[in-house]
């Protein structure tokens, strides 16, 4: 799958930093659906995350996927082209802190004796850069126009790494980065939740 002889390949690496990106990983401690239990998940990010990615490595369940403009009563699914879902057991109707985060009882995110990651990103920091005084990683939310021309989204800085994902209907996950293009039509994309090769359309 990611070494196939003539193929090409695309990868990402995110520093592991404050106020910028942690991985965590965590064992599982509700014992039922049902069963009303959370667990308070420590990071190092020192700011508030603003996107958070939980997969769980023990069995085969969706990645389940906080963003702040959602609030802490509904989850997309990066495996999925789903709307947002909303439901209290993804992450106990309790927002991130600068130190934890909290997952309910949803066996995709906190099942008794299961084994989990987390991949936590920043919004807005202002504490990286050569002066310690930028930002460099944002998580927000724009409104589509359709076919109207381009939408220009001024991030501040020129992005390496985009991913896109309306949250009220169900359409594709997009991925744009600098290599492939990040020039609205003209980006080759990449979709977390399918198998297919990068592409212009989508």
């Amino acid at each position: 799958h990611y070494n196939n002889s003539g193929e090409s390949h695309a990868s990402w690496t995110f520093r592991k930093a404050p106020g910028f990106f942690d991985v965590v990983t965590y064992t599982g401690d509700a014992d039922t659906l049902d069963s009303g239990e959370s667990q308070a998940i420590a990071h190092s990010l020192g700011s508030t995350p603003g996107f958070i990615i939980v997969k769980k490595t023990s069995g085969s369940q969706p990645w389940a996927v906080f963003h702040r403009s959602l609030g802490n009563t509904k989850s997309l699914f990066l495996n999925t082209s789903d709307s947002a879902e909303a439901l209290q057991r993804y992450w106990n109707n309790t927002s991130p802190t600068s130190t934890h985060f909290t997952v309910g009882s949803s066996a995709h995110v906190n099942r008794t004796g299961e084994s989990y990651v987390a991949y936590i990103f920043a919004h807005d920091d202002q504490s990286l850069g050569e002066g310690e005084d930028a930002s460099v990683i944002k998580c927000g939310t724009f409104t589509g126009n359709g076919n109207n021309g381009d939408k220009h989204i001024d991030l501040g800085w020129e992005p390496q790494w985009v991913l896109m994902k309306a949250s009220d209907t169900g359409n594709q996950w997009s991925i744009i980065d600098c290599i492939r293009g990040s020039n609205g039509q003209e980006a080759e994309r990449l979709h977390p939740e399918s198998s297919s090769q990068a592409g212009l359309t989508g």
